[in-house]
């Protein structure tokens, strides 16, 4: 089964919609939930869903139990279709091996890799990732919440992880296929 991963890069804008929604699964990263109706909605933090719109029809949403608490104790609606990251953890370990000694990371660190990891998890054996384009660049609507830390100390953090999950997937026979920035627009 294909998924498309949709992070809010700059670049998720040049995608034409019928291309990503010619995936069986869509999960939509954080804001990018809004670029087209996405099947799955991951992050990794309360800000999407505390001070973001959310989607006319709320996807499955798929986050941590610190972030699930944190929507109880705020008393904001907590969805009914909610998985939490630590329960795909008897099946997708939270710990996975970097391929360097000593190397370990944990996939539910940040809410892109998560995504790829929820994606295998409900079902994909090819995944292709838009938007992931690891830029300071504001998000692919031109938005750039103050939130936001988009780095190169960021990305610093997150590609190690990033590419242990891609590794970690493509042992499980899972194929995960980055879709350039520069191909959006070409």
């Amino acid at each position: 089964m294909n998924a498309a991963v949709l992070c809010p890069g700059p670049s998720l804008a040049g995608w034409p919609d019928d291309r990503l929604r010619s995936h069986s699964i869509t999960v939509g990263v954080n804001r990018a939930v809004h670029r087209i109706p996405c099947s799955h909605w991951v992050f990794a933090d309360e800000v999407p869903y505390a001070i973001e719109r959310r989607p006319a029809i709320v996807p499955h949403i798929f986050t941590s139990e610190h972030v699930t608490q944190i929507c109880r104790d705020l008393h904001w609606e907590v969805p009914i279709r909610l998985t939490t990251f630590e329960s795909l953890f008897d099946r997708f370990p939270q710990n996975i091996d970097t391929g360097t000694p000593g190397g370990v990371v944990c996939w539910a660190s940040f809410s892109a890799t998560a995504a790829l990891i929820v994606a295998a998890a409900v079902g994909a054996t090819r995944i292709s990732l838009y938007g992931a384009d690891w830029t300071d660049e504001p998000d692919w609507d031109g938005v750039n919440l103050p939130t936001n830390k988009r780095d190169a100390s960021r990305w610093g953090d997150e590609l190690p992880v990033h590419h242990a999950c891609v590794r970690h997937l493509t042992l499980k026979g899972i194929e995960v296929i980055r879709h350039l920035p520069q191909e959006a627009f070409a």
